[in-house]
């Protein structure tokens, strides 16, 4: 989870996959701009872009799907 320590926004992902193999789930939960904080002040840009990076790094996945040889 990526959350910032004023509440301003938040991310988190969650992945499963069904007891039976046969799908996966994928949750996300973004927000932004929670408690009305939508402007900022431009010195504050280098924390903001600081911030989408870290909710970008966590939305980046890479899964890898073989098929069973016994089916």
């Amino acid at each position: 989870m990526v959350k910032d320590g004023k509440g301003i926004g938040s991310h988190q992902v969650q992945m499963s996959v069904a007891n039976d193999g046969s799908f996966i789930q994928y949750k996300r939960n973004f927000s932004f701009g929670n408690g009305g904080y939508i402007r900022f002040p431009a010195g504050s840009y280098p924390v903001i872009k600081g911030l989408f990076e870290a909710f970008n790094k966590a939305d980046v996945h890479q899964l890898t799907l073989r098929q069973d040889a016994a089916k």
